[in-house]
């Protein structure tokens, strides 16, 4: 059963390259707007619209990357989790 939003921690990962993965996975997704230390865009492709939040350091060095949609590649927070470790290296939870 697929997950109405997905939310997944990413340690020490980079804003640049998380935003061109996305961007890959779900289509363009711009302009980002800064709320506070919150960044907000939607993206916008094969799969709908997506809203995607990025909260960096939300525990720690944990950053918080969380979208806002069903309409995403994948059916779940681990199945999103393991597509972000491969296209970024990086540790996932």
């Amino acid at each position: 059963m697929r997950q109405p939003d997905i939310e997944i921690y990413l340690k020490d990962a980079e804003h640049a390259a998380v935003a061109a993965w996305l961007e890959q996975a779900l289509g363009p997704c711009g302009p980002w707007q800064e709320h506070g230390q919150t960044l907000k865009c939607t993206a916008r492709g094969e799969h709908g619209a997506v809203r995607v939040t990025w909260l960096p350091k939300a525990v720690g060095k944990w950053h918080s990357l969380f979208l806002e949609s069903d309409s995403t590649p994948w059916d779940d927070d681990l199945a999103c989790a393991r597509a972000a470790h491969a296209a970024l290296g990086v540790e996932i939870r």
